[in-house]
């Protein structure tokens, strides 16, 4: 894999939709929500919440932090 800096709220989604997708690329599974170990079920509800709970809470980032704090 490679790093990336990830400066936008729409960069982060586009990486969470790829990571996402990986078991259906793979054929693991014939949706992302039907892998058991994705985190796609956590963003499919309005607010996202933990979906099962043996599994390890997702917190998420603050609100704001894509918002710049500096003048540049």
């Amino acid at each position: 894999g490679y790093d990336r800096n990830i400066h936008s709220e729409d960069a982060l989604k586009a990486c969470i939709g790829y990571i996402h997708s990986n078991p259906v690329r793979r054929g693991l599974a014939d949706h992302c929500v039907d892998w058991s170990w994705s985190s796609a079920r956590y963003y499919l509800l309005d607010p996202p919440q933990q979906q099962f709970d043996e599994l390890p809470n997702m917190h998420g980032l603050p609100t704001g932090a894509f918002e710049r704090t500096d003048s540049r």
